[in-house]
């Protein structure tokens, strides 16, 4: 939380809407706004600015109420998208205004795996952060599990309409869009990065790499990658088979033995 504090205070007042009251944005606007002023008063003068009130919690005690429940609203629940989409707009903000200072939140050692993957530019990023990976949680299927390829089928069901507000031009292959899935599916199952879960799936860690990289350049001129984790994310926590709308995952495990099969040699 403290790291989340430090990121609303140097990106205000981008971050006013977390607080919800008029007067206590107000109050603390008085502690957040000469922060600003210093660091944007150093970048006009391309001297180095002095954020020693950046760190410092407010000694006002409403002020200080103020930014715990601004830091209490954007950690919110425990779903990642909705965390990356509420941390963006400060990133943002922070990079532009002071990057020195966001990388030093982006790289302590006091970052908890969750809040540096919504710090992270790209979702995928294999960035250098040690804590930088999607922590795994308890899916009902196994990675060995899952196909190489998103099945036909549930690519046409959760990813039909994905790309269609993409330029045609830009878009990726059917084929790489379905490997990227599978690829998250597997990272969400074991908390590793893509590249680390890529001989599962039958590619190497270069391959993985190359694709990520490939599919970066696609997706963030159109910030795509959230809208790809919610689709990744629906069907990993809430799958059901296109070719029967009743059957679960629970009711046929993880994946159709045959669709794995099939799809792990095949396109």
């Amino acid at each position: 939380m403290v790291l989340a504090a430090h990121l609303i205070t140097l990106s205000w007042p981008a971050a006013a809407d977390l607080i919800p009251s008029g007067y206590l944005q107000t109050r603390f606007d008085e502690h957040a706004a000469p922060i600003a002023e210093l660091i944007q008063a150093g970048r006009a003068t391309g001297l180095p600015s002095r954020r020693t009130g950046a760190r410092a919690a407010p000694e006002d005690t409403t002020q200080r109420a103020a930014l715990l429940l601004a830091a209490d609203t954007l950690l919110g629940d425990q779903d990642q998208t909705s965390l990356r989409q509420r941390v963006r707009p400060l990133v943002q903000t922070v990079q532009s205004r002071a990057p020195m200072y966001y990388g030093q939140i982006a790289r302590s050692l006091d970052i908890s795996p969750r809040f540096a993957q919504a710090l992270a530019t790209k979702s995928y990023s294999t960035h250098g952060h040690r804590s930088l990976r999607t922590p795994s949680r308890k899916h009902r299927y196994a990675v060995e599990e899952v196909p190489a390829y998103l099945p036909k089928l549930w690519f046409d069901a959760h990813f039909g309409d994905f790309l269609d507000d993409m330029p045609t031009d830009q878009q990726p292959r059917e084929r790489a869009l379905r490997r990227a899935v599978s690829l998250q599916l597997a990272k969400l199952a074991t908390g590793l990065a893509w590249h680390r879960c890529a001989e599962t799936l039958g590619l190497t860690p270069k391959m993985a790499a190359k694709l990520l990289s490939s599919l970066a350049k696609r997706f963030e001129p159109v910030k795509l990658w959230p809208e790809f984790d919610r689709r990744v994310d629906q069907i990993a926590d809430h799958p059901t088979s296109p070719t029967n709308g009743s059957t679960t995952r629970a009711a046929v495990g993880a994946w159709p033995s045959g669709a794995c099969r099939v799809e792990s040699g095949t396109s």
